[in-house]
């Protein structure tokens, strides 16, 4: 077996997940599937306002799409990695129940000023660029127009919306709050929120924050170690494989957890009258096979 094989670790890891884990992923795969058509279900009920727009068809499809990336990952052994997505997953909720919370509007409308000054300042970035320096010579003058053309494109469409009145009073307290720095501020921060963990603070979600955001947050940037090496009783090292079982039930139980918690938080907005139907799906459907997720021990050579 080459270091490849050991480092990758394709084959057993997946085979493991195949063995004890297909009622899980069977389980993840009906779950995800209720959220696809969550979405569609609640906003045509919804009053197509801007945030709803925004809580269903970005917060909520977000939601469910990194869900499905952690079923995905799973199904291929890497563990760890779904940890990722599962922190998108938690943002995802905390914002969509913050604007719903409470000035649902000027909220939504924060979000979405943010995208539009993001997609302004690329475009600006992309018309001012030095693209031979950028590309190394690799791209053809004609290659360049084309981009630059598309980003002025963007960028006329970009200002004719923030041109609207309700939206240029908030691109204005973005420059406020901006003032001299280099970078604009995050969109909650407009409308009264310092962080992540002060909305998860405010929504009274602060040990999901603790337990799942704050964890995976050193994943996504590599400050834990013991994900990918451990020390040996003899004082050396070994190098633990890419795909490793270690972790997989806290990892489905939180990411089940957080699927129930946020689509329930959705019906009690949309579709009140759901929320008992969805209660007894629950019950008869999913909590039997929920409590009994398996837990496993990896077991490694000393």
């Amino acid at each position: 077996m080459g270091a490849s094989d050991l480092i990758l670790n394709r084959v057993s890891s997946k085979s493991d997940v195949e063995q004890h884990f297909q009622g899980a992923l069977g389980l993840l795969d009906e779950i995800g599937e209720y959220g696809a058509n969550l979405i569609p279900r609640c906003f045509n009920v919804s009053s197509k306002n801007v945030e709803d727009i925004v809580v269903l068809g970005v917060m909520l499809k977000q939601f469910v799409g990194m869900f499905e990336s952690v079923r995905i990952l799973v199904s291929d052994g890497l563990i760890s990695q779904a940890n990722l997505p599962l922190r998108a997953m938690l943002e995802a909720s905390l914002y969509a129940e913050w604007i719903l919370k409470t000035d649902s509007r000027k909220r939504a409308n924060a979000y979405y000023v943010a995208n539009f000054r993001a997609e302004r300042n690329h475009s600006q970035k992309h018309l001012a660029g030095d693209f031979d320096s950028l590309y190394e010579g690799r791209i053809s003058k004609e290659e360049i127009e084309a981009i630059r053309s598309d980003s002025q494109s963007v960028l006329d469409e970009v200002n004719k919306l923030l041109s609207q009145p309700e939206l240029s009073l908030v691109d204005e307290q973005f420059d406020e709050v901006k003032k001299n720095k280099p970078y604009d501020p995050n969109w909650y921060k407009i409308v009264g929120a310092k962080s992540v963990r002060g909305i998860a603070i405010d929504l009274d979600r602060l040990t999901e924050y603790d337990w799942i955001y704050s964890p995976t947050s050193e994943l996504a940037h590599a400050s834990v170690y013991r994900t990918h090496i451990r020390f040996k009783s003899d004082s050396t090292i070994s190098f633990k494989p890419v795909r490793i079982l270690e972790g997989i039930t806290p990892l489905l139980n939180s990411t089940t957890s957080a699927a129930l918690k946020t689509y329930l938080m959705i019906l009690e907005h949309y579709r009140p009258g759901e929320v008992a139907n969805f209660a007894r799906k629950y019950v008869e459907g999913w909590r039997d096979r929920f409590r009994s997720i398996q837990s496993v021990k990896v077991v490694q050579d000393d």
